[in-house]
Formats: C-alpha cells, structure tokens, sequence
C-alpha cells in the first residue's frame, strides 16, 4: 500500500507522457496524407462524369478570398471526415509516381477540400485542357495532400482521372514562388500546350511562399486501358458482367470489391474499402492531437492535469504520513 501510494503522482505523469505521444502518433499521422488509396470510384461514361462534375461545379466555392489559414485542430477535423468529403465533393484524382502522391481532386476551393485533397481553381476547368489549376493546405512542418509535391521530378509523368479518361501530364517546373506571382493561374494561348498546376503554401502560418509544381499535357487515353499499377493508385475500378442479371465489381490486379460496401452518394458512387483511411486507434490519437490543439479544450485540459498531479502528491503524503506516523 505504501509503495502504491509513493508511486501515483508517478503513474499519472506517466499517463500525461502517454497522451503526449498519442497526439505525436496523431501528427505523424496527419503528415502523411498524401498517398491514399482507400477510396475507389468505378469507371464510369464521359456523359455521367461530366454530368456529376458540373452538378457539383454549380454548388461549389471557387472564391479565392475564402480561402483562410487554418489550425491544426481544424485540419485535424477535415481528415477525420476525410470519406464524407470526398463523397460529398470529389471529380477525380491525381497520382504523381515520382513524390509518391496519391490524392482525390475536389470541386471548389473550400478550406475542407484543400485540407482532404486538391480542391480546383476554374469552375469550368477541365482535364486535357488550358490550365487545370489544383490548391491545397499544408501543416506548418508539411503534410497534407500535397505534402512531398516538391519531390516531383522535372518530365516526371503526372496522372490524372475523371473516372473516364486517364490524363499524362508530364512535370515542366518545380518552385517556390511568391503569391504575388500570379502568373502560373494564367491559362495558355492557343499556341501553348495544356497545363496542370500544383500550389500549396510553403512555410508557417500566413507564408507568402507558395510551392508551385506544373505540367505539360501529353496525352490521354480510355481509364480501361490504364496499367494496373495506375488504376490502383488512382482508385478505378470497373464493373465485370458475370452473364447474369448480378455484376460483380473488380480491378485489373484482381484485387475483389465485394469487400467494399457503398458510399450514400450514388451520383459520385465513391466506394471505402473494408480497411478505412484510420483504423480506431489512429482516429483516436488523431482526436487527442485534435484536442491539444484547440484553444477550448487545451487549457482547461491542462489545468486540470496539472490540480491533479498536485492533489496525487499532496493526498499521497497525507496518507503516507496518517499511515505509517
């Protein structure tokens, strides 16, 4: 009894050293969301996609004013949402083999978008064509969807989907530029080759620097004829007729979608695979990092660790004292 009485101010510093690396887990987690696969979408008709797009495009944000920074909290909480975002707005997505970037394209440039994926710049923008201008936020350290953009190697290959057609860009610049340099939004003359554009902030909180990656159009083709290795990293999936009324749902690297179950939104028909973009463990420790970094829930927070820690030594000497004289 004694020696438990000694050694409880100890078990609950220790109980603040592990929440502490729980909200570092959460962080490390959040760093590195710029290669996700978790989410499929079936190849699917130009009319369709097209159609999804547009609709979407008439309910979107593409005010470049809205665009804020935002804490870590509230990253933190895009991510967490992560599928129901994606479902709600995405039109597309970006595979990059050379930065290691696998990433959805979202319609707008809300703040959740640019925290989940690459949100569009143009209402009308469209792949194959002018300039398809892509945003997205970053931790102050990196991270984020475009988290290893910088890593992009000059004439490096750039996927791109609209779940019908894949899209090859092929990587021209690779730079910081400064905000005021808007020259990279400027669409090409019709002398120019089709363009794809990468920007995300550079450097902390309300940084000038912008990291712009951009890319020549090369070529584009049938998402049904695409390797197997990109399908994968850009999440499509096409329907097999099985000679019955059923229809079963597959890659071409066989890997089964009869694990996936299906997304609420049938207009964009994402699909989550059976193992989801964080298991309940990494949600958790997302949450505590979440919680550590918001103003309402940190300082009470750690107040109240800190009257604890004080009582446990204070109650523990009392009773050691009462205890043995």
């Amino acid at each position: 009894m004694k020696k438990f009485l000694r050694i409880l101010p100890i078990l609950w510093f220790i109980v603040g050293l592990v929440f502490a690396g729980l909200c570092f887990y959460g962080y490390s987690l959040l760093k590195t969301t710029d290669n996700d696969i978790s989410m499929t979408h079936q190849i699917q008709p130009k009319k369709e996609t097209k159609k999804a797009t547009e609709e979407l495009n008439d309910q979107a944000n593409f005010d470049p004013d809205s665009i804020k920074p935002v804490s870590p909290s509230e990253y933190a909480k895009a991510q967490l949402n992560y599928e129901k975002i994606v479902n709600q707005w995405g039109i597309g997505a970006i595979y990059i083999p050379s930065a290691n970037i696998r990433t959805k394209i979202l319609a707008g440039m809300s703040n959740q978008n640019l925290m989940v994926g690459v949100g569009t710049y143009y209402p009308d923008q469209a792949l194959g064509k002018r300039n398809y201008v892509l945003l997205a936020h970053n931790l102050v350290e990196g991270g984020g969807a475009l988290g290893r953009i910088s890593n992009t190697q000059l004439s490096g290959v750039i996927y791109a989907t609209d779940f019908t057609n894949v899209y090859e860009y092929f990587a021209t610049k690779n730079e910081v530029v400064n905000q005021a340099n808007g020259e990279v939004l400027d669409l090409p003359n019709e002398e120019e080759k089709a363009k794809i554009t990468f920007i995300r902030c550079e450097g902390g909180m309300n940084t000038p620097n912008r990291a712009v990656v951009q890319g020549e159009y090369g070529k584009s083709y049938p998402a049904e004829e695409a390797t197997p290795e990109v399908k994968e990293a850009l999440g499509l999936y096409k329907k097999v007729d099985t000679g019955s009324n059923a229809t079963t749902e597959t890659t071409d690297n066989q890997h089964p979608n009869s694990n996936l179950k299906n997304s609420n939104n049938k207009k964009n028909q994402f699909k989550e695979g059976k193992e989801s973009r964080y298991n309940g463990f990494q949600r958790f420790c997302i949450v505590c990092f979440q919680l550590m970094n918001d103003g309402h829930w940190f300082i009470p927070l750690m107040i109240g660790y800190f009257w604890i820690f004080i009582f446990l030594i204070i109650f523990s000497h009392v009773l050691l004292k009462r205890t043995w004289g």
